[in-house]
C-alpha cells in the first residue's frame, strides 16, 4: 500500500506592491515596442548586412527574453510549505529552506509582514495579510519548534511642540 503524505503543500501568493505592478507593466510594454519597431524594421528596411543580420533578431529575443521573464514572475511568485521545506519562488528561481533550520516567525503587526529566522539571518515574506496566519500554521506543523511570536506597537500620544 502507498502511504500518503502527512502534510499536502501549501501555496501561498506573494504579495506585490503597485510600483513593482506599474514597473512591470511599463517594461511589458517596452518589450512588446522593441519587438514590433524589430519586426517593423525588418519588414521596412530588410537586412542588408551582417550589422542588421545581428542587431533585429538579437533585439527581438532580448524583448521575448524579457517578456518571458516578467510574466513568469507576475504568475509565478509564491512561496511554497511542503513536508519538511519552504520554498520560495520568484517566476523561474527557486530557493528552499529546510524548515528544521527555521528557528524562528515574527509577525510584525505595524507591517503586517512576516520574517523567518534561520539562525541569525532572515527572510522577510511579503503575503496579503489574509494569509499571514495560516502561512504560520504551515511552518508549525512542519516543524513544531520553531518559536512564533509577533510585535506590538504601542499607541503612543502625539508629541506635542515646545516653544521656546
Amino acid at each position: 500500500m502507498k502511504q500518503q503524505n502527512e502534510q499536502q503543500t501549501e501555496f501561498f501568493p506573494f504579495r506585490f506592491t503597485k510600483t513593482l505592478i506599474a514597473l512591470s507593466i511599463a517594461a511589458l510594454c517596452l518589450c512588446v515596442i522593441g519587438g514590433v519597431v524589430s519586426v517593423f524594421g525588418i519588414i521596412r528596411e530588410g537586412i542588408h548586412g551582417l550589422y542588421d543580420a545581428l542587431q533585429y533578431p538579437l533585439l527581438i529575443l532580448i524583448c521575448i527574453f524579457g517578456i518571458v521573464v516578467i510574466v513568469s514572475l507576475l504568475i509565478r511568485s509564491r512561496y511554497v510549505v511542503k513536508e519538511k521545506t519552504l520554498i520560495t519562488q520568484f517566476g523561474v528561481v527557486k530557493s528552499k529552506i529546510e524548515t528544521k533550520d527555521i528557528t524562528a516567525i515574527v509577525l510584525d503587526t505595524e507591517t503586517k509582514k512576516i520574517a523567518v529566522y534561520v539562525g541569525e539571518t532572515y527572510s522577510v515574506v511579503s503575503m496579503p495579510e489574509k494569509y499571514n496566519e495560516t502561512f504560520a500554521r504551515a511552518l508549525l506543523k512542519s516543524n513544531p519548534k520553531i518559536d512564533y511570536s509577533f510585535t506590538i506597537t504601542e499607541n503612543k500620544p502625539p508629541e506635542t511642540e515646545k516653544k521656546d
